[in-house]
């Protein structure tokens, strides 16, 4: 069994908010729209925390 996949963004009391799981092996947080693949290392999320880190990236 895998373990909890948490949303890096959304906090729910002391901890990190758990992600729902999808059969394509994707979780995506049900409070901000996060998704991660912990299957693909390449995979980028594009929800508009991801999109607005990315860019102060570039940015910089």
């Amino acid at each position: 069994m895998r373990a909890t996949v948490r949303c890096p963004y959304c906090v729910s009391d002391l901890a990190f908010f758990a992600m729902v799981a999808h059969v394509d092996g994707r979780y995506i947080c049900g409070k901000c729209g996060h998704t991660a693949y912990p299957d693909d290392a390449a995979y980028l999320c594009r929800c508009p925390k991801c999109l607005e880190l990315a860019g102060a990236r570039m940015a910089s």
